[in-house]
C-alpha cells in the first residue's frame, strides 16, 4: 500500500523519526485499520515492535539478533502473506516478539502504579492519571487538540503498552492485589465500553 506508514518510513534508528509518539501512534492505527491488508497489519505492528527496542530491557548484544527475527519474520509475511497459514504462523510468532518487547515494559509500568499508590495512597484518578500518563497525554493533545479524553486515552493505550497498563490500573484502582501483566498489541478500541 503506497500510503502505508511502513512503506514510508523505517525504524530501524528512531533517532531519524521527528516524534517518536506521533510515529508510534500512526504505526498502532495502521495495525487495527480495517483499510490495510492483514500483512500491512502485521507490519505496522512489527515496525511499532521495533520502535520499542530502545525501551526494553533486551540486552545490547542480542539487538542485533533481536531485530534479525523482525527482519525474518517481514520477510515471510512479504513472501508468503497472501496464505491464510503464513499469517497464522506470523501472527504467533509476532506474539512472540512483542511479549519479548511489551511484558517488561508493562511489569515495570506496573511496578510504578504500585508504588505510587503505596506513598500516595489518598491520590486520585485524575491526579494519578496526569503524575503516570501525563506526558503521553499531552504530547497527543498537542497533536491533536480537538480530541476528546477518551480519544486521548484510547489512542496513547493503543500505542503504548506502558499507558495501556497504567490507564487501565488506574480505572480499576485494585490495591489488594497487583495487576496481571499480559501481553499487549494494539487495539482498535480499548476502552470500549468506557
Amino acid at each position: 500500500m503506497k500510503n502505508s506508514v511502513t512503506n514510508a518510513n523505517s525504524c530501524s534508528d528512531t533517532q531519524e523519526i521527528e516524534s517518536v509518539p506521533a510515529y508510534r501512534q500512526a504505526l498502532a492505527d495502521e495495525a487495527v485499520s480495517n483499510n490495510v491488508s492483514a500483512v500491512e497489519r502485521i507490519r505496522a505492528r512489527l515496525a511499532l515492535l521495533e520502535s520499542y527496542i530502545p525501551d526494553s530491557p533486551v540486552p545490547q548484544d542480542e539487538v542485533a539478533a533481536f531485530r534479525g527475527r523482525i527482519a525474518g519474520l517481514l520477510g515471510e509475511v512479504k513472501e508468503g502473506g497472501k496464505r491464510g497459514t503464513v499469517l497464522m504462523h506470523a501472527h504467533r510468532k509476532l506474539r512472540d516478539l512483542e511479549d519479548r518487547i511489551y511484558i517488561p515494559i508493562r511489569q515495570t509500568a506496573a511496578a510504578e502504579f504500585d508504588q505510587m499508590r503505596r506513598e500516595k495512597p489518598d491520590m486520585e484518578g485524575d491526579v494519578l492519571l496526569k503524575t503516570l500518563v501525563g506526558a503521553e497525554i499531552g504530547e497527543y493533545q498537542a497533536r491533536n487538540p480537538e480530541a476528546s479524553k477518551i480519544a486521548t486515552l484510547a489512542a496513547i493505550m493503543r500505542s503504548s503498552p506502558r499507558a495501556d497498563i497504567l490507564i487501565n490500573m488506574i480505572r480499576q484502582r485494585n490495591d489488594k492485589h497487583p495487576a496481571a501483566v499480559f501481553s499487549w498489541c494494539p487495539m482498535e478500541l480499548p476502552l470500549q465500553g468506557v
